[in-house]
């Protein structure tokens, strides 16, 4: 136990050491819908969400409940997402080197040390979205340790522990599901055969597997929008494409460099018959394989068929969103590296004996030097995740014709208030092409921004011309002809982008505005209520159905959205102000003064709150009091009251 606790506070102290950088990085790209903007993590109610509905961009349900309860902890800060993803990093590869002990792998924890400071998985760990590939790869390796444990003590409580770790890993990433295949390959790695008593132990994890694997692919295709026609692809396609992945995954292991977010992607038409190479190569290595096996050398096609087995959910064969950019990425390596690390070592200490060098000076010498390699380069491609402009950056000079990175980096922008340098960035993604309806619709929402609305017009247009079935081009129009105060125009776009996607929350919204303003309160009212029977967790909503309740008088119904609207957001100024005055139009005068006081103290300089309050003082019949808040609400701009009563209070002073 000692002797273990030493080993893991190692490995932790190197993996800390090289991303520390990380530490100082900020959030990136879906970080904003999985950490950042989602509101999920602001209340009770939203840990239930989590669990039973799709509100979340993936179903991985354990990996948000960490992001709410760090949320509790440490709010926004980065520091607190980056610090968790790096422990559960080095408490994985802690665990691969156990896992490699049991397996009796020569050089168990010189292959758990390079997996904590290989740099292919720098996109896992400095990456918060990933906590995905960490907190999963963390449960998967426990079930490993608990399945390999009932094996030799036959104690059922192991069995259940490894069958409970692994549907955790599943709620964390369902790429995983391949468990059950790598527990029975390590079966028969350490028996030679499999008998009827293994598969029946494999069965209970081959269900749990498949069926959160389905889950995944219903919402990565209806939900995340994996479908279409760039992911209808031949199956001649996919198999080369699966080879290509399994030849260039291999290549990064062994030669990490360089290393870029956003890989480009591989064209699938093929001017001659020599662009099949990659099955070729494939197939040569898994006869090779077969060959191995049955001369008797497991433990070289043990590491390879992991390699294989770990990858596969990524290698094509099922529809990912992400391949609409890329049929690879660093992330999707995540583990399965382990495979391609042990063949590495098998080697490495193979070319040790060949070249006759001294067991006690080689590995040491030869293994700082590696370790250092390895060690450096994390340091220095975790430095891209700082912000979103140098992950961008980074990646157009690396890959110049990613069109994801000009639409991040030109959203970026707008999100900096840096709205000309955007532009041009949604103008080189309508060169290539691709995604031309979002093209139109960022470009548009700059143009908004500068204030060139007619510019913005069109582009919206053209959003709409090239994806007339695409809600948010109609949204965005929307808003802009509600800030135009074009109601009826605004109505019209919201009502489409309703039609396309019924459960579009915002949309009702906004229509619910433009309703408001046209002084149609019943449909305002309506599509309010619809808005947060679909999404209950935005303070902001429920205040302007409040401000509805409050026009139509309806001062009770008011006083309700406005207390939800504070109970979201307790700094809600403008909520506080309208409670009091509701609960002034129905003669709870101190309650309305209670909130006046709040708000006054939180912002003592809040004009309306001093003439609100001056007017509660009035009806309560305090004249004094009464006059010197409406003196010091005229002190401060709004001088309405103080006005008409500026006669009878200088009487009273």
């Amino acid at each position: 136990m000692q002797r273990n606790i030493t080993i893991f506070s190692f490995i932790l102290l190197l993996t800390v050491l090289v991303y520390l950088p990380a530490l100082q990085a900020g959030f990136v790209w879906d970080d904003a819908e999985y950490v950042f903007e989602n509101p999920l993590l602001r209340s009770l109610s939203g840990l239930w969400w989590i669990w039973s509905t799709t509100a979340t961009p993936q179903y991985y349900p354990l990996v948000f409940t960490t992001f709410w309860l760090e949320y509790q902890l440490w709010e926004l800060q980065p520091m607190g997402y980056h610090a968790v993803n790096i422990v559960l990093h080095a408490m994985t590869a802690f665990m691969v080197g156990l896992i490699l002990r049991r397996l009796h792998m020569p050089g168990a924890w010189w292959v758990a040390i390079l997996f904590a400071l290989h740099p292919v998985n720098v996109e896992s760990v400095a990456w918060v979205t990933e906590r995905k590939n960490v907190l999963s790869g963390l449960f998967y390796c426990a079930s490993i340790l608990s399945f390999l444990r009932f094996v030799h003590e036959e104690q059922k409580r192991f069995y259940a522990l490894a069958l409970f770790c692994f549907g955790l890993a599943l709620f964390s990433k369902t790429a995983i599901c391949t468990l059950p295949v790598t527990l029975g390959l390590i079966l028969y790695y350490q028996q030679g055969r499999l008998t009827w008593k293994d598969g029946i132990r494999l069965i209970p994890f081959f269900l749990l597997g498949l069926g959160l694997a389905l889950v995944t692919i219903w919402v990565e295709s209806t939900k995340v929008g994996a479908q279409g026609a760039e992911f209808d692809l031949l199956w001649g396609q996919r198999f080369w494409v699966a080879s290509k992945a399994l030849l260039f995954y291999l290549q990064k292991t062994l030669f990490p460099y360089p290393l870029i977010f956003n890989y480009p992607r591989w064209d699938l038409e093929w001017d001659s018959w020599l662009a099949l190479w990659p099955i070729g190569v494939v197939l040569i290595v898994f006869s090779t394989m077969i060959f191995l096996w049955l001369r008797g050398h497991r433990y070289l096609v043990f590491p390879l068929l992991f390699f294989g087995i770990t990858l596969s959910p990524a290698l094509g064969f099922f529809n990912i969103y992400y391949f609409r950019f890329s049929f690879v990425a660093d992330h999707f390596l995540y583990l399965a590296a382990v495979g391609i690390l042990i063949l590495y070592v098998l080697a490495e200490q193979w070319c040790a004996q060949r070249i006759g060098l001294a067991s006690r000076i080689y590995p040491w010498g030869f293994r700082c030097l590696v370790g250092l390699v390895l060690g450096g380069l994390t340091w220095q491609q975790t430095q891209i995740y700082e912000t979103p402009e140098i992950l961008w950056k980074d990646t157009l000079v690396k890959n110049p014709q990613s069109w994801l990175a000009h639409h991040n980096l030109g959203a970026e922008y707008i999100h900096q208030g840096r709205y000309e340098e955007a532009i041009p960035h949604f103008d080189r993604i309508l060169e290539f092409g691709k995604d031309r309806h979002k093209a139109y619709l960022n470009r548009g929402n700059a143009y908004v921004e500068l204030g060139q609305q007619e510019r913005a017009l069109r582009d919206y247009s053209q959003a709409i011309e090239h994806n007339p079935e695409y809600a948010a081009s109609y949204f965005n129009r929307g808003n802009l002809f509600l800030k135009l105060q074009q109601h009826q125009l605004a109505i019209a776009d919201y009502s489409r982008a309703i039609e396309l996607d019924t459960n579009y929350a915002k949309a009702y919204q906004n229509r619910a505005n433009a309703y408001f303003a046209l002084e149609q309160y019943n449909n305002a009212l309506r599509d309010f209520n619809r808005s947060l029977e679909l999404y209950s967790l935005d303070a902001g909503w429920y205040y302007n159905r409040a401000n509805a309740y409050y026009d139509l008088q309806q001062f009770e119904d008011a006083i309700a959205d406005y207390n939800q609207t504070l109970k979201l957001s307790p700094q809600f100024f403008d909520a506080l102000l309208n409670r009091g005055l509701a609960y002034a139009s129905i003669n709870r005068l101190d309650e309305a003064l209670a909130d006046f006081d709040q708000v006054i103290r939180l912002d003592p300089q809040h004009a309306g709150a001093h003439m609100s309050r001056g007017n509660v003082h009035y009806l309560q019949k305090q004249p004094g009091n009464a006059c010197r808040d409406w003196k010091r609400a005229c002190d401060l701009g709004e001088c309405t009251q103080w006005h008409v009563a500026k006669a009878q209070c200088g009487s009273e002073e």
